[in-house]
C-alpha cells in the first residue's frame, strides 16, 4: 500500500506543478517577482498587469489594462514618473517588504511601501484594482492603487480631492500632465460639492452642485437614450456605476483636460465616446492673452491646442499657454489690419452704432488703443481695446490691428491684386511708345527741322526770287496723279528714291520723286536739291514745280521732260538719272 501510495502521491503532484506553471497568476507572494515579458492576470481574466510601452515611446512602465481589449491603453500605471529605460525591469518584494520595481542597473522604484510586514501579496483584482493584502486574510487591503489613480476612473473607485485623477501629458508620455481631476466642496460655494478640473492648480471648469440625484453634477447626461453612468456621491466623496451594470465603462482626464465617458463595443472591439467635457476651448482665457485656441486640435497629437496670430510671439517658447506679445509694436499712424477667419469673438467688445464697415475700420484706426474690430450686418460694429482673452477658433472674421511690417498676408495679397493689373498696363505702355515711335520716325525728325515744313518751303523758295510758281500738293493728289504709284508709271530711281510719271488734274504730265526709306538720304538731300534747283532756274534744266510734304512722305515734282534736260549732263552725280525711252 505504501509503495502504490507512494506511486499515486508522485503524479498528483506534478500534475499540481504542471497546473500551476501553465495557469495565469494573478499574486506575486513576498519572495516572488515578475520580469518584463511577464504578467499577472485577475481570476476571471477582465484585466492585465505587467510592463508595456505607450504609444510610440521605448520606456517601459508596469501597469494595468483590459485584458479582453485589444492594443489597450493602461488605465494604471505604477512608475509613470519613473520609466524603466530597457526590458530589464522586474516587480518585486524587497527585503524590508516594499513592492517595488527594480531595473537592470540595480536602481529601483517603490510602488507600495509598508515597511515591516512579510504578511503579504500584491495582486490584480477584477475591478482593475491592483492591491497590497494580507495572505492569511485576504480581505484586508494594505494598499490599493484606487486610491493613487492615474488619469482614469474605474466603476467602485472612490474620488476625492486628495484622490485626484492626473493627465498625462502626452499620448506618449504617461507622466503627470497639467490637469487634475477631483470631486468636493465648490470653490464658489463650500457648502455644495462639484466636479472640479484644475489646471496648474487654476480652476479650469466645474460642474453642476451635487444635490442627491444621481445626474446633477452632469444633467446633460439626461438626455441620452440610455444614461452611460450613476453617480453616488456625499459632500467629499464620489463613485459610479456604469448602465448596464456588465459593459466596461471608465472616465479618463485626457492630456488636453477634457474628461472622458467611454463604453467598450464587444462586436465593435472599439471604445465609444458618449460624453466629452469640457471642450478645452470653452475655458476662459485657456491660451492666455492673444493667443488663439483651437479646439480642433486632436488631444492624440503632440500638437499645440494654442498658437499665435499673424505678427505674435509666445511669451514663453516652452509654454504656449502663456499668451503671446507681439513681435512689432503698434505704431498708430500707419499700422493695418489682417484678417483672421473663422473665430469665435474675443471678450470685452465696444459696439458702435456705425452702418457701414469702412467706418467701423476708420473708428478703430484712428484710436491708437483700438487692437480690433469686426463687423456684420446682423451684429453691426464692434471694437476691442488693448490685449485680447478668450481668442478660439469659430465662425467670425476678426480684424486684428498690426504693425505695417508685419502684415505680410495683406502685403501678399496687395501684390496679388494689383501687381498683375500695374504690369498689364506697363506693358501696353511700353507697347504704345514703341509703335508710336515706330511710326513716327520721320516725323520726329521733321518737326526737329522746321525747313521742311510746308510753310518754309514756301518761304526757301521765294527767298531765291526764282519768279516761278511753286506748287504745295497734298499726298493723295500725287496717289491721284500717279495712279497710286504703279509700276508702270516707274520712270526710273536713284539714291534719293524712285521717280513716278504723273499726270495732275490740269493734264500737266510731271515727274515725282519720292524719297525712300532705305535709301539712306533724307533732310539734307531734300533741302539741298530745293535749294539748287531754285538757284539753278534755266530753260535747258529740268524745272521744279513743287513738293508734297505728309508725314514720313516727302516728294519732290518735276517737269516732265521726254528728253532728258541739261542737267543730266552737267549734274548727272548729284541728280537723278531718268531713263526715258525716246521715240
Amino acid at each position: 500500500m505504501k509503495k502504490c501510495a507512494v506511486v499515486l502521491l508522485i503524479p498528483s503532484v506534478l500534475a499540481i506543478r504542471c497546473f500551476s506553471a501553465t495557469t495565469p497568476r494573478d499574486t506575486i507572494a513576498f519572495n516572488e517577482s515578475i520580469s518584463d515579458g511577464q504578467n499577472l492576470v485577475s481570476s476571471n481574466k477582465k484585466f492585465v498587469l505587467g510592463f508595456f510601452s505607450p504609444g510610440a515611446s521605448s520606456h517601459r512602465y508596469i501597469g494595468v489594462w483590459y485584458n479582453s481589449v485589444p492594443r489597450g491603453t493602461a488605465v494604471w500605471i505604477a512608475n509613470r514618473n519613473d520609466p524603466v529605460q530597457d526590458k530589464s525591469g522586474v516587480l518585486k518584494f524587497d527585503e524590508v517588504g516594499n513592492l517595488i520595481v527594480k531595473n537592470g542597473t540595480g536602481s529601483s522604484f517603490i510602488v507600495a511601501s509598508e515597511m515591516g510586514v512579510r504578511d503579504r501579496e500584491a495582486a490584480i483584482l477584477d475591478t482593475g484594482n491592483f492591491v497590497l493584502r494580507s495572505m492569511t486574510d485576504r480581505s484586508k487591503i494594505i494598499w490599493e492603487s484606487f486610491a493613487s489613480p492615474t488619469d482614469t476612473w474605474l466603476p467602485g473607485m472612490n474620488i476625492t480631492l486628495g484622490n485626484l485623477l492626473k493627465s498625462w501629458k502626452s499620448y506618449d508620455d504617461p507622466a503627470t500632465g497639467d490637469y487634475t481631476f477631483g470631486f468636493g466642496p465648490s470653490i464658489a460655494n463650500a457648502s455644495a460639492s462639484q466636479f472640479i478640473i484644475m489646471w496648474n492648480r487654476i480652476s479650469f471648469w466645474t460642474s453642476e452642485s451635487w444635490n442627491g440625484d444621481t445626474n446633477s453634477l452632469i444633467p446633460v447626461l439626461k438626455s441620452m437614450g440610455i444614461i452611460p453612468v450613476s453617480f453616488q456621491c456625499d459632500n467629499l466623496t464620489c463613485m459610479y456605476t456604469p448602465n448596464p451594470a456588465d459593459i466596461m465603462t471608465k472616465i479618463v482626464l485626457d492630456q488636453s483636460g477634457s474628461l472622458n465617458i467611454t463604453q467598450f463595443n464587444s462586436e465593435a472591439k472599439l471604445w465609444t465616446l458618449l460624453w466629452r467635457h469640457p471642450d478645452s476651448c470653452d475655458v476662459s482665457n485657456l491660451c492666455g492673452v492673444n493667443g488663439v485656441c483651437n479646439s480642433s486640435v486632436s488631444v492624440s497629437t503632440s500638437e499645440s491646442i494654442c498658437k499665435c496670430p499673424e505678427g505674435f510671439a509666445p511669451q514663453e517658447q516652452s509654454n504656449s499657454r502663456k499668451g503671446c506679445t507681439r513681435k512689432t509694436p503698434l505704431q498708430c499712424n500707419g499700422d493695418r489690419f489682417i484678417d483672421m477667419l473663422n473665430m469665435t469673438f474675443p471678450d470685452n467688445r465696444q459696439k458702435l452704432s456705425v452702418v457701414e464697415k469702412s467706418e467701423c475700420e476708420f473708428a478703430c484706426m484712428e484710436n491708437c488703443s483700438c487692437t480690433a474690430y469686426a463687423h456684420s450686418l446682423s451684429d453691426g460694429c464692434s471694437l476691442w481695446h488693448g490685449n485680447l482673452t478668450h481668442l478660439q477658433n469659430g465662425v467670425e472674421t476678426l480684424h486684428l490691428r498690426v504693425a505695417a511690417s508685419e502684415s505680410h498676408g495683406h502685403k501678399m495679397l496687395w501684390i496679388a491684386y494689383v501687381l498683375p493689373p500695374v504690369a498689364f498696363l506697363v506693358f501696353c505702355l511700353i507697347s504704345f511708345i514703341w509703335i508710336r515711335r515706330w511710326k513716327n520716325k520721320g516725323k520726329g525728325k521733321q518737326h526737329d527741322h522746321p525747313l521742311v515744313m510746308a510753310s518754309d518751303v514756301m518761304k526757301l523758295w521765294e527767298s531765291e526770287d526764282t519768279g516761278s510758281h511753286f506748287m504745295m500738293l497734298s499726298f493723295s493728289q500725287i496717289e491721284n496723279a500717279t495712279d497710286n504709284f504703279s509700276t508702270k508709271n516707274k520712270l526710273g530711281e536713284g539714291g534719293f528714291g524712285p521717280v513716278y510719271k504723273g499726270n495732275l488734274p490740269n493734264g500737266q504730265d510731271v515727274a515725282v520723286k519720292r524719297l525712300a526709306a532705305n535709301s539712306g538720304q533724307g533732310l539734307p538731300e531734300f533741302k539741298n536739291e530745293i535749294l539748287l534747283i531754285a538757284k539753278l532756274q534755266h530753260s535747258n534744266l529740268v524745272g521744279l514745280l513743287g513738293c508734297c510734304i505728309d508725314g514720313e512722305e516727302m516728294l519732290l515734282i518735276y517737269e516732265y521732260m521726254p528728253n532728258k534736260s541739261l542737267d543730266f549732263f552737267l549734274f548727272g552725280m548729284f541728280t537723278l538719272y531718268i531713263n526715258i525711252p525716246t521715240s
